[in-house]
């Protein structure tokens, strides 16, 4: 809607004379095709390894392109198969690049609606995930809580404390509790908790900052002697209410789970009888967590909680009130186990960044400067549009938030990419995007239609759509024709008499 050339054609015609317009119609029949949403994995993505971005669109038309671009090349391209002004759900697939943080969009070809045209994100791509796995006492062979199932699941072969060499992307460090310090949270970027018994009152600390300022974190407990310090120190750390009860079944009362949510990323992908398969595990021994606003993931029969996931700022974190000894639950035993284990790493490792890296329009573009770099020299955030080629430089300021240099960038008013640059060096990306609402056809009401014409200063006479058939000649003069029409007729006759008499 083109207010200006309204107002002008308004002028035009109130010159002319003209003081009284019909509007026949107004919108257009036809679907925008664009890019509403792009969803990225929510787990830490290898090097070498296929990975699929979904993305969701509205079609604009039979047959149309979608493609994906990885740092200014398209790497894939797919057709919509729904109809115009249908929402479809497209899949790429595209072998994971080199180790890093690389700018992205998915686009379809311009139309005369910009701004869905394409969607900008950032994808990052990690080399190695350093685990942190702190256990409590030996015991038995497979350590305190079963801990070491979960060292052979992230890093098949390793054995012992030390991290080892594995194939997989995990590189996990085993350690006491007893030997836990609190610079060895700075080098992790998971954390797992095995029925490690109390931590320290600075420890304790050290791991809510961590986990704050966007770590991830495994808290699996099942030794019925932690439950005084998980209701009173731990889980209120976390922000979860911290009453709990201790669960022992006999055998014949084990009790096998069920997945709530198929579709949560952490299951996204398996077979359902991948999914059967890890339902049929059983557990006889476990917390019941309190009623505390974590998403449930997976419950036992009687609906106790058995994977819970929750988040305290930037950080993520799981919750698995059982441990993995063979008195627990099968689980560890189960074919589910190994591929549960490592997506559920991979998905907490990420912590926060992905949605801290993919922002809205009106959010401010954020760096936390981890290592204190950028600091001596604050880094220039600059902002580029990849298609139209529009670019630009916003200001920064520096601050603090709970112990951590931060860099915020003024407020992002446009769709692209924002670029941290300390240096000559990029030391942070950030993908700024429409609401996916923004970019869906929406034709004028009617109200708005008369708000926009009395704005150009047109002002409504009638509304058509409230007249009755017989009404219409009155609703379109703006009078009631029919005494005229009446008074011409009876004109018309009389003329006709006198002229007859005449001629007679």
């Amino acid at each position: 809607w083109d207010a200006a050339a309204l107002s002008r054609a308004a002028a035009e015609l109130t010159d002319a004379g003209v003081d009284r317009v019909m509007v026949r119609a107004f919108g257009e029949e036809r679907s925008n095709g664009g890019v509403r949403d792009v969803r990225l994995p929510l787990r830490a993505v290898q090097p070498g390894e296929t990975v699929q971005l979904r993305a969701e669109v509205l079609v604009g038309r039979p047959a149309q392109a979608f493609w994906l671009e990885i740092g200014g090349e398209r790497v894939a391209e797919t057709v919509a198969t729904a109809r115009a002004g249908e929402i479809d759900s497209l899949v790429f697939a595209l072998t994971a690049p080199a180790p890093g943080i690389h700018a992205g969009l998915v686009a379809t070809e311009a139309d005369r609606f910009t701004v869905d045209d394409d969607r900008p994100f950032v994808m990052s791509v990690r080399d190695s995930i350093a685990v942190l796995l702190v256990h409590g006492e030996q015991g038995v062979a497979a350590g305190r809580g079963g801990w070491r199932y979960w060292q052979q699941a992230l890093a098949p072969g390793v054995t012992g404390d030390d991290t080892g060499a594995s194939s997989s992307i995990f590189r996990v460090r085993a350690l006491g509790s007893d030997r836990l310090e609190t610079g060895d949270l700075e080098r992790a970027d998971l954390f797992v908790y095995l029925d490690a018994g109390p931590l320290g009152r600075s420890t304790s600390e050290a791991l809510a900052r961590w986990l704050r300022a966007g770590g991830g974190a495994v808290f699996q407990f099942g030794d019925y002697n932690l439950a005084g310090y998980l209701s009173a120190v731990l889980l209120p750390m976390l922000g979860v209410d911290g009453t709990i009860a201790y669960r022992n079944r006999s055998d014949t009362g084990a009790e096998e789970a069920r997945i709530l949510d198929r579709q949560h990323p952490l299951f996204r992908g398996l077979t359902d009888a991948a999914l059967s398969t890890l339902e049929r595990s059983r557990w006889r021994r476990h917390f019941a967590l309190g009623d505390n606003g974590l998403a449930v993931l997976m419950a036992g029969e009687s609906g106790a909680p058995l994977l819970a996931t929750g988040a305290l700022d930037r950080g993520r974190f799981a919750l698995l009130p059982f441990n993995l000894s063979a008195g627990s639950t099968d689980l560890a035993r189960n074919p589910m186990f190994l591929p549960l284990a490592q997506r559920l790493a991979a998905l907490l490792a990420g912590g926060g960044g992905e949605g801290e890296r993919n922002l809205v329009v009106g959010a401010s573009p954020r760096l936390v400067l981890t290592d204190g770099e950028g600091l001596q020299d604050p880094p220039t955030l600059l902002f580029r549009h990849a298609r139209d080629g529009e670019r630009g430089q916003l200001s920064t300021r520096v601050s603090w938030e709970r112990g951590m240099p931060v860099i915020v960038g003024e407020t992002a008013r446009r769709k692209g990419h924002y670029t941290f640059v300390a240096g000559g060096d990029t030391i942070g990306v950030v993908a700024v995007t429409p609401p996916p609402a923004e970019g869906d056809p929406r034709l004028l009401a009617p109200q708005d239609v008369l708000a926009q014409l009395a704005t150009a200063g047109l002002a409504m006479g009638r509304d058509l759509a409230a007249v009755d058939a017989g009404d219409f000649a009155s609703a379109l003069r703006g009078r009631e024709l029919a005494p005229v029409l009446l008074s011409l007729a009876i004109l018309l006759l009389l003329a006709e008499t006198a002229l007859s008499r005449r001629a007679g």
